[in-house]
């Protein structure tokens, strides 16, 4: 790999996947390899063990999302209905109706036709069958598919995304529907991580890393529909090429997880890359399928397979900091003896950055601030400050900073400083000033005794 600017790539990368085992403070910076250009109008890689960008290109600009938009249908369908095999939908004649003429793509099922939910998610995933969405929003709202589309639209909101807005199950394409790279990646991250699993044995065909149903269903290449009440078993086969051996794209470290063409030809794509033991999602939105020349080009597989390829190349894990790394020395007051404190980081700082070639770790500059005033008693694990770690002026990352021990309080020292505090106080100085004006007033607006006479006796006008 040519890196022409290998210490500022490494700056940028370090900022943007660094993982604490608690949250951590980061700022974030931009990075493009330098090895090779990303096609695809909007993009976003991201490393699912930090949960932090490695990548991103237009990453929040709205897009048609096309079948992207399944990948919602299919959670809000498997956290509606647990029983993926009791559970069957019927295909309605309103449903080949809305779907009658618009190109889209399906699975072939027929008016009448009943299949179980998991044969429908599997068409849905697999072969981008638009009528086994609008069956499974149709059959949530009892024949009206606009409850699916809100409940859509209020799990993305609860998700997190900011820029997305469905108006359909299937994702053909509409002026009002649109979603963007990040969104469709926290969308898919969720997908993953929703806790409800499969208990059959894994697919031949599956590339899937866990029984959880999302990973087991979009990880198939192929599977067999079971028969139905008017056909046959039918195979549906993936649409994402980078999970079908002997395909031109494929990929051995991508599984899943959706393609998407919209009405334009444009392409999208969503998968899921690992290899030794890293894990990324990768989002691509918007790729043309011509090249600069008119030729023929999926630019969706191109740049997924160049950006996995430079993530799993370019990056590993390292420890940056450990708890047992003692970074300032505090000053505590009103210690008994020991009148000072190791400070360390509470807790490792575990980073995703460019390999030991490209990066000295003693480059990172650790920047400690302690608080302005420590008092005795202090007990070890006290946040008594922060570290941050910076690179080239750019702040990398701020963790806490802890005391690593007891220091106990001298009570002469603490007795004398509390007095000192108590007529320091701004409050008891105000109440003495009042009491002092008070008595002042007191003694200023006293009434005058009258004088007496001589002898000490009052002299009284004789009345006759």
């Amino acid at each position: 790999m040519n890196w022409k600017k290998p210490f500022t790539a490494a700056l940028a990368a370090l900022a943007s996947v660094v993982l604490l085992i608690t949250p951590l403070s980061t700022s974030a910076l931009t990075y493009t390899p330098d090895t090779f250009e990303v096609h695809s109008e909007s993009a976003i890689l991201v490393n699912t063990d930090t949960g932090t960008v490695v990548y991103e290109k237009n990453a929040d600009q709205q897009m048609l999302p096309a079948s992207l938009v399944k990948i919602m249908t299919f959670i809000i369908a498997v956290e509606t209905w647990s029983d993926l095999d009791g559970t069957t939908i019927t295909m309605s004649r309103a449903v080949q109706d809305e779907l009658y003429g618009r190109d889209a793509s399906n699975a072939g099922i027929l008016v009448g036709e009943t299949v179980t939910l998991r044969n429908l998610l599997y068409a849905l995933m697999l072969n981008s069958a638009c009528e086994a969405a609008s069956m499974i929003a149709e059959y949530y709202g009892n024949g009206d598919q606009q409850p699916f589309i809100d409940a859509m639209n209020a799990k993305a909101q609860e998700i997190g995304c900011t820029n997305t807005h469905f108006t359909n199950a299937h994702g053909l394409d509409d002026p009002n529907q649109y979603s963007t790279a990040r969104d469709m990646y926290l969308i898919t991250q969720y997908a993953y991580n929703m806790p409800i699993y499969d208990d059959r044995p894994l697919d031949a065909d599956s590339k899937a890393q866990s029984q959880q149903i999302f990973d087991v269903i979009s990880s198939t290449d192929n599977y067999y529909i079971s028969p139905t009440n008017l056909r046959d078993k039918q195979v549906v086969v993936h649409t994402n090429a980078m999970v079908r051996e002997g395909n031109e794209y494929y990929y051995e470290y991508s599984r899943g997880v959706k393609t998407g063409t919209t009405d334009q030809n444009t392409k999208n794509l969503v998968t899921a890359g690992s290899k030794d033991g890293f894990n990324y999602i990768c989002v691509v939105m918007g790729a043309q399928n011509l090249d600069d020349a008119g030729n023929a080009t999926n630019y969706t597989y191109i740049d997924t397979i160049n950006l996995y390829d430079w993530a799993f190349d370019t990056f590993a894990t390292r420890t940056v900091v450990t708890t047992g790394d003692y970074i300032e020395e505090a000053n505590v007051q009103l210690a008994s003896g020991k009148n000072y404190v190791l400070l360390s980081p509470a807790q490792d700082v575990i980073c995703l950055i460019p390999n030991e070639d490209l990066l000295d770790l003693s480059t990172i500059q650790k920047v400690a601030t302690v608080n302005d005033e420590i008092l005795a008693p202090v007990h070890k694990g006290d946040v008594l400050g922060s570290l941050e770690l910076r690179l080239q002026d750019e702040t990398l990352a701020t963790v806490d900073l802890v005391a690593t021990e007891d220091v106990e309080v001298s009570w002469v020292s603490w007795t004398f400083y509390q007095i000192g505090q108590f007529f320091t106080n701004i409050w008891v100085i105000l109440a003495l000033v009042v009491i002092v004006v008070l008595v002042v007033i007191l003694i200023l607006v006293r009434p005058k005794r009258k004088k007496k006479g001589r002898g000490g006796k009052t002299k009284y006008r004789h009345l006759r």
